[in-house]
């Protein structure tokens, strides 16, 4: 067996920087978004199985359909709060962003999704990893280049990827977005007391006062209002929640395992630290064909592994 390389001594602290963030992004992406992915999907199979049942009643029809969209309103908070502490920081701390991620803010995932539409490629980089944190304008790549890490067959590769994921996530945010200015009413409502409101006891009608028959009424109990139905029918509000539940899973997913890549490069033993290969250095996230074939299969390749320098001091060699 070769001998382990051992990590530089100036890697950073690990008791207030290295290892907690390991511990937050782990959490995340092997066990929240598992967790999220289980409920999310436990949710769309009984309100699809009550969908289909003849004898189920248009309550039980809302209430199945509201369950799934709470639980894809908890999918876009988890998002948010995995991402918003690189994206948006608001709590700095020379410990890492870490300290964010462990920090509550109500006010969090609406400044995430709501704010996104005047987002520059710059935080959509961020978010995809390619930078480490708004308002800090290294990259990823330029530190590559610096340290010597690629070449410019990879540079150009690696450069190629970012612009397509940063196409990619600033299309599926107009989806984001726009599920959570429809959806998180339903969730606050539910935080604070949510009632279904029974066909008995009032309905939903249009601007002309005509019923709407598939509509679900929600008391939001901070407003003395109530709220209508997403979507054309029960079947359309399941959908809705699915979908958006499903993405912000897969971007809590890729935020958190992008962030860990070069954290999962260290091996620990103890008290020591030693480099493992970087496997798929270089994260990113698009449609198949929005890179060269040549691009992908670089990407999908890409490993850094290291080597001992030995300097010899009596003749400043190495």
């Amino acid at each position: 067996m070769a001998e382990r390389i051992p990590a530089p001594a100036d890697l950073g602290d690990l008791k207030t920087f290295i290892l907690p963030s390991r511990a937050c992004l782990l959490s995340v992406r092997d066990l929240l978004c598992v967790a999220r992915r289980g409920a999310l999907e436990d949710s769309v199979r009984a309100a699809r199985r009550i969908a289909r049942t003849a004898s189920a009643s248009h309550d039980q029809r809302s209430a199945a359909a509201l369950e799934v969209l709470w639980e894809a309103v908890a999918c876009l908070e988890l998002a948010a709060n995995a991402a918003a502490p690189w994206v948006d920081p608001q709590l700095p701390s020379p410990n890492g962003a870490w300290v964010e991620m462990t920090h509550y803010d109500p006010g969090r995932a609406n400044r995430f999704y709501e704010s996104s539409h005047k987002w520059g490629d710059e935080r959509f980089a961020v978010l995809s990893t390619h930078r480490f944190r708004h308002g800090d304008e290294r990259s990823m790549l330029e530190l590559m280049r610096v340290e010597g890490l690629t070449n410019e067959r990879m540079a150009a590769a690696f450069g190629e990827a970012e612009a397509a994921t940063t196409r990619f996530l600033r299309e599926r945010f107009e989806t984001l977005a726009t599920a959570w200015k429809r959806m998180r009413a339903y969730a606050a409502a539910f935080e604070h007391g949510l009632l279904v409101v029974a066909s008995a006891v009032g309905a939903i009608v249009d601007e002309d006062d005509n019923v709407i028959p598939h509509a679900m009424a929600v008391w939001e109990t901070r407003k003395n209002a109530s709220r209508g139905h997403i979507g054309d029918s029960v079947d359309d509000a399941i959908a809705a929640a699915e979908q958006a539940g499903e993405l912000a899973i897969d971007l809590a997913h890729h935020v958190a395992d992008a962030r860990l890549r070069i954290v999962e490069a260290l091996e620990f033993d103890g008290n020591d630290v030693y480099l493992r290969p970087w496997e798929h250095p270089f994260p990113y996230w698009f449609r198949r064909g929005s890179v060269s074939e040549e691009t992908l299969d670089l990407l999908e390749r890409a490993r850094i592994a290291w080597v001992t320098v030995e300097v010899d001091e009596g003749n400043g060699t190495t």
